[in-house]
């Protein structure tokens, strides 16, 4: 199938050589999708978290975003690549929960409530030390 400037499009099928490598954020969601998932394996069918292709996860946010991809990291050692969308999940403009829980939750990201490991240390347990 041809674009609109009748360039036909790379075919995904076929593994090419060095087809899953350069992957970014500036790829389309879906597209990152398919070329994670020639890369090791499709989505869902691992048996376990840590073996699927990719972690999906959210940017919070009240704004409607101009791209789908956010941020991509490549998998490191154990853990898998790690995708960050902004036009799927619970929260936010788009999202099915109401807007005071999107403000909620940016309101704790603010305070490193779910800072998680990239942190080191979060709000409610740094009085601790």
């Amino acid at each position: 199938m041809a674009d609109d400037a009748r360039q036909s499009l790379p075919d995904l099928d076929t593994p090419g050589p060095n087809r899953a490598e350069g992957l970014s954020e500036t790829f389309d969601f879906f597209e990152l999708l398919r070329r994670l998932e020639q890369r090791n394996g499709l989505f869902g069918h691992s048996g376990r978290p840590d073996r699927e292709p990719a972690r999906l996860g959210q940017h919070v946010r009240l704004a409607f975003s101009a791209r789908d991809l956010v941020v991509f990291r490549e998998a490191r050692d154990a853990a898998p690549a790690r995708v960050t969308v902004a036009n799927f999940g619970l929260l936010g403009p788009e999202g099915p929960m109401p807007l005071h829980l999107t403000r909620w939750v940016l309101d704790r990201l603010s305070q490193r409530w779910f800072a998680g490991a990239e942190a080191q240390l979060t709000s409610d347990t740094t009085f601790v030390d």
